[in-house]
C-alpha cells in the first residue's frame, strides 16, 4: 500500500474537443529523450583533447549543450500541450531554491565571472548547478518506468568505456587525465552500479540482467582492486549493510548483499597490504582539518551566509589554509575543492547553500529509509543516487557524477505523483500571452546556448595557443589567445598571453619590435589582474612580468615588489612570493651603477633581499631555493663563512644531492679549507661518479698535497669525460714530470652539472 502512495501518478484526462498530444509534441518528446540518453552515455566517459583540460571542459560543455537541447524541447512540449508538468515533491521545491541561492552567490561572489562559468571545468559553478536542475527537471518531464533500463545501459555502457581508458592506464598503455575527472571518481561511479545492483532483488531479475550485473560487479571489483581506497572500499561495506537491513532483511534475502560486504570489508582490511599500481593516477585532496580552516576563514562577515561564490575555493584556500598541520605542509598545492564537495560547498555557498543542500539531502534520504517499499527497477535507482549522494561527503565531486546523480533522481520521480498548470481552457488573451512568453524563454534559452558556444569556442582557441607556444609557434600562438580573448576576456587567457609576450620579446630584443612588445605583455599582465584582483597568480604572473622588464625599464622593480607584496597578501604562506621579492631587490642592487653613491642603496637592497629570503624559509624550511639565493647573496656580498653555513643546511636536507656537495666543496676550497673542500668532493664523485667538475678539483687538492698517482688518476677521468680539453692534457703531462700543474684556465673551474668543465657563477 505504501509503494502505490509513493509513485500515484495523477490521471490527466483531456476535455472534450482538445485532441491528444500531436505529432509535433511527440516530436519534441523524443527529441527530448533522445537528448538525456545522450547524457547518461557521455557524461561519464566523453572527452576532446582540443582544450586545456580535455575531460572537464568537453565534459560539462556537451552535457550543457544537451540539457539546453532538450530544455527547448520541453518548451516545445508546453506550447503544443498547453500544460505544464512539475514534481509533486518538496525536493523540487528545495532543488529551486539552492538554484536561486547559488546565482545569489554568484551575483555577490568575490569573482563573478569565475563563479558563473568556473572556467567551465569546475563542477560546482552556476552553469554546471543550473545545469544538474535543468537535467533533473527533463528526466522527470520526458522519461518514464519503461525508460529506467535503457538509461542504465546507456549509463553502464559509458562507465565501462571510461574503465577501458582507466585500464589503459593502468598498464601504461594510455597517459593523461582519467576520463570520469579523477581516479576517485571512476571507482565512485563503479561502485554506484555495484550499489544499483545490491538494491535488486535477484528473483525479480531475468538471467540475462542477472549476467550483465555479475560483469559490471567483477569489472568494478577489478576497478577498486587497482585503485585500492580504503574508504570507498569502507563505504561499500557501510552502505550495502545500511541496504540490506533497510531492504531485504525484512525479506530475509540478502544473499548478494552478503557477498558484496564481506568482500568490501575484506579488501578494507588487507589494503595497505595490496601492491599499488602506479599507472593508476593518483588523487590529492586537503586534508578535513586544512579545509575546516579554510571554511572558517573564508566564512567571514555577512558572507557567512552566501560564502565566498560558487567555484572559488582554490581563492579560498589560497588566503586561508593554514601553513601546516601535524608536519604537513600546505604549499604550492593548488586546489579547486576541499577534503569533499560538502564542505567545500559550505565554503562557497554560504549557511545558505549548505543549508539547502542538506534539506535536499535528506529528503533523499528518506525516501532511502523507504527503500523497501520499492520496486527492483526503482530500489536500483534510488540506490545507485544515494550513494552518489553519500560520495559527497567523503570526496570532492566530479561534474559526471553530479550529473549522473540529478539524472537518477530525475529517473525516480518520473513515475511520482505530478501537478499540472493546463493553459487549455485559458482565455484566448492568456493563452496568446502564455505563448509569447513560452517562446522568449526559448529565445533565452537559445541565447544561453551561444552563450556558451561563446565560452567554448574561446577554450578551444586557447588550447590550440597554448599548443602553439609550446611549439614554438608565439606568433600564431599569441594570434589564437588574442581571437580567445576577443570572444571571451579571461584572466587566464589574459595571464598567457603576457607570457606569450615575453617569449615573443626575446626574439625581438635587437629590434624595433621590442618596446611595444614588452607594453603588450605589461598591459596582458595587467588585465589579468584587473579581471580577477582576487587570483595571486595573476598579481605573481604582473610582478614576473615587471621583473623580467627591469634592465629595460626603470622603476619595474618597484613596481614588481608591490605586484608581488599583493600576490603574497592573497596567498600570505606561500614562500614562492617572498622568494620572489628577494630576488627583486637583489637584481635591482645588480642593475646599480659602481660607485661609492650606490653601494649605500645596494647594501640596503642586499639587506632587505636576506630579509624576504629568510622569511620564505621561515614559511618553508625544507625549500632549498630561497636558502641557494642567500648562499648567493653571501658570496656577492663576500661573506664566505656565511655561504658555507647556509649550504652546509642545504646539504643536511639533501645529503644524496651531489651538486650540493660540490658547491659546499667549491666554497671550502676558495675559503683555503683544503681538507672540508676534499671531503665534500670526495662526497660527490661517490654520488655521481661522472661528476667531472668534482673530479677536476679534486684532482687539484691531490696535486697541492703531493699525492700525484690521486690527483692523475682523477684528470684521467676528467679527461675521459671531456675529451681534447688542452687544459686537462696540460695538467697530466705536468704531473707525469713532476712539474707544478699550469692550466691557462688555472682561473677556470666548474658548475654543478655534469661532464662539463665552465666557469661557475652561482650556485645551481
Amino acid at each position: 500500500m505504501k509503494q502505490q502512495i509513493f509513485f500515484e501518478e495523477e490521471s490527466v484526462s483531456h476535455p472534450a474537443g482538445i485532441p491528444h498530444p500531436s505529432r509535433q509534441t511527440n516530436v519534441f518528446r523524443s527529441a527530448g529523450r533522445i537528448c538525456l540518453f545522450a547524457i547518461a552515455f557521455l557524461a561519464p566517459f566523453f572527452f576532446l583533447p582540443i582544450t586545456t583540460d580535455s575531460v572537464g571542459i568537453n565534459k560539462l560543455m556537451i552535457v550543457s549543450f544537451l540539457a539546453v537541447a532538450g530544455f527547448v524541447c520541453f518548451l516545445g512540449c508546453i506550447f503544443e500541450e498547453r500544460k505544464l508538468e512539475y514534481p509533486r515533491s518538496w525536493f523540487f521545491f528545495f532543488l529551486i531554491l539552492f538554484v536561486v541561492a547559488c546565482a545569489l552567490s554568484s551575483f555577490l561572489s568575490v569573482v563573478p565571472s569565475v563563479s558563473w562559468y568556473g572556467y567551465l571545468s569546475q563542477p560546482d559553478s552556476f552553469l554546471s548547478v543550473a545545469t544538474y536542475a535543468v537535467i533533473f527537471f527533463l528526466a522527470f518531464f520526458f522519461f518514464r518506468h519503461k525508460d529506467i533500463r535503457n538509461v542504465g545501459i546507456l549509463l553502464s555502457a559509458g562507465v565501462l568505456l571510461a574503465s577501458a581508458a582507466g585500464f589503459l592506464q593502468a598498464a601504461g598503455i594510455l597517459h593523461g587525465q582519467n576520463l570520469v575527472g579523477s581516479a576517485i571518481q571512476w571507482g565512485i561511479l563503479m561502485v554506484a552500479g555495484v550499489a544499483a545492483f545490491a538494491g535488486a532483488d535477484p528473483g525479480e531479475l531475468r538471467r540475462g540482467r542477472k549476467w550483465f550485473f555479475f560483469i559490471f560487479a567483477a569489472i568494478a571489483a577489478v576497478v577498486l582492486f587497482l585503485l585500492n581506497y580504503q574508504l570507498l572500499w569502507l563505504a561499500v561495506a557501510v552502505f550495502t549493510i545500511a541496504l540490506a537491513a533497510l531492504r531485504f532483511e525484512p525479506k530475509q534475502q540478502f544473499r548478494y548483499a552478503f557477498i558484496v560486504i564481506v568482500l568490501a570489508l575484506f579488501f578494507t582490511l588487507i589494503g595497505p597490504r595490496l601492491p599499488v599500481f602506479a599507472g593508476v593516477p593518483s588523487d590529492a585532496r586537503p586534508g578535513i582539518t586544512a579545509t575546516g580552516a579554510v571554511v572558517e576563514g573564508a566564512l567571514q562577515g555577512w558572507r557567512i551566509l552566501i560564502g565566498s561564490g560558487p567555484a572559488t575555493f582554490s581563492l579560498d584556500y589560497a588566503a586561508f589554509r593554514p601553513l601546516s598541520i601535524n608536519g604537513t605542509s600546505f604549499w604550492n598545492t593548488p586546489f579547486t575543492q576541499g577534503y569533499d564537495f560538502v564542505l567545500t560547498l559550505f565554503a562557497t555557498g554560504g549557511l545558505l547553500g549548505f543549508i539547502i543542500f542538506m534539506a535536499m539531502a535528506a529528503i533523499i534520504g528518506k525516501w532511502f529509509l523507504d527503500v523497501q517499499f520499492l520496486d527492483t527497477d526503482h530500489a536500483m535507482v534510488l540506490s545507485a543516487a544515494a550513494f552518489l549522494l553519500l560520495a559527497l561527503f567523503f570526496y570532492p565531486a566530479s561534474f559526471a557524477e553530479l550529473a549522473v546523480l540529478f539524472l537518477l533522481l530525475g529517473l525516480f520521480v518520473a513515475d511520482a505523483s505530478r501537478r499540472e498548470i493546463s493553459f487549455v481552457n485559458a482565455s484566448r488573451g492568456m493563452a496568446f500571452t502564455i505563448s509569447i512568453l513560452v517562446m522568449v524563454v526559448a529565445a533565452v534559452s537559445l541565447a544561453v546556448l551561444y552563450g556558451e558556444g561563446q565560452q567554448y569556442t574561446a577554450a578551444v582557441l586557447f588550447g590550440q595557443s597554448t599548443r602553439l607556444a609550446a611549439s614554438g609557434s608565439t606568433d600564431a600562438a599569441l594570434q589564437k589567445v588574442d581571437e580567445a580573448i576577443n570572444l571571451v576576456p579571461s584572466d587566464e587567457y589574459f595571464r598567457s598571453a603576457s607570457g606569450m609576450f615575453l617569449a615573443k620579446a626575446q626574439q625581438v630584443v635587437s629590434t624595433p619590435n621590442l618596446a611595444p612588445t614588452v607594453a603588450d605583455a605589461v598591459q596582458a599582465a595587467q588585465s589579468a589582474a584587473a579581471l580577477n584582483p582576487w587570483n595571486p597568480a595573476n598579481w605573481g604572473n604582473l610582478g614576473s612580468v615587471y621583473e623580467a622588464v627591469m634592465p629595460a625599464a626603470s622603476g619595474a622593480d618597484v613596481l614588481a615588489e608591490q605586484s608581488y607584496q599583493k600576490a603574497a597578501a592573497l596567498d600570505p604562506v606561500d614562500p614562492e612570493w617572498d622568494l620572489a621579492i628577494g630576488r627583486v631587490f637583489v637584481e635591482a642592487a645588480n642593475l646599480l651603477p659602481s660607485g661609492a653613491s650606490a653601494n649605500a642603496i645596494r647594501e640596503t637592497d642586499w639587506t632587505q633581499a636576506e630579509t624576504f629570503f629568510e622569511k620564505a624559509l621561515s614559511l618553508k624550511d625544507d625549500y632549498a631555493d630561497p636558502r641557494i639565493a642567500l648562499i648567493n647573496l653571501y658570496i656577492q656580498e663576500g661573506n664566505t663563512a656565511q655561504a658555507i653555513g647556509r649550504i652546509q643546511e642545504l646539504a643536511q636536507q639533501n645529503p644524496l644531492d651531489p651538486g650540493v656537495a660540490f658547491e659546499l666543496g667549491y666554497l671550502y676550497y676558495q675559503n683555503n679549507q683544503t681538507d672540508q673542500a676534499q671531503q665534500e668532493f670526495q662526497v660527490a664523485v661517490i654520488l655521481d661518479p661522472a661528476y667531472a667538475n668534482a673530479r677536476y678539483y679534486l684532482g687539484m687538492i691531490y696535486a697541492q698535497k703531493g699525492m700525484t698517482a690521486q690527483a692523475l688518476a682523477q684528470f684521467h677521468a676528467v679527461q675521459a669525460f671531456n675529451p681534447g680539453n688542452q687544459d686537462i692534457e696540460n695538467a697530466i703531462q705536468n704531473l707525469e714530470v713532476g712539474q707544478p700543474i699550469f692550466l691557462s684556465g688555472s682561473s677556470s673551474t666548474a658548475s654543478s652539472s655534469g661532464h662539463e668543465l665552465s666557469v661557475p657563477g652561482t650556485v645551481k
